[in-house]
């Protein structure tokens, strides 16, 4: 990755060192660079930062999907939303063909 400078926009850029008195829990997430060409010191966010960012993030995607797989997974008997669905309609419309068959035979009584 090549780094610029903010000031001058050069890539005459060279690595800085902290100096002692400096260190800090920042030097852990930047890196300090510094402008061969106007002399500005200046920090970008380390390659090293980004490394455990993405390691981090593909962590988290994993357990996600280990999850999910594992609730997929635990109740095989239980039935999926769609056979649900089809279930309750089945039982509307037997529920209405009784319904039907009630409301004939009180109507035949009726008469």
């Amino acid at each position: 990755m090549k780094r610029i400078c903010p000031s001058c926009r050069s890539t005459n850029v060279r690595r800085s060192s902290t100096p002692a008195p400096e260190i800090t829990w920042r030097n852990d997430f930047l890196s300090r660079y510094r402008c061969r060409d106007c002399k500005l010191e200046f920090s970008v966010i380390s390659r090293r930062t980004y490394q455990i960012a993405a390691a981090v993030g593909a962590s988290i995607i994993v357990i996600v999907l280990v999850v999910f797989l594992i609730g997929l997974l635990a109740s095989p008997d239980s039935p999926s939303p769609a056979r649900q669905r089809r279930s309750d309609g089945q039982r509307q419309a037997h529920e209405l063909a009784a319904a039907d068959t009630r409301s004939d035979g009180l109507a035949g009584k009726a008469l």
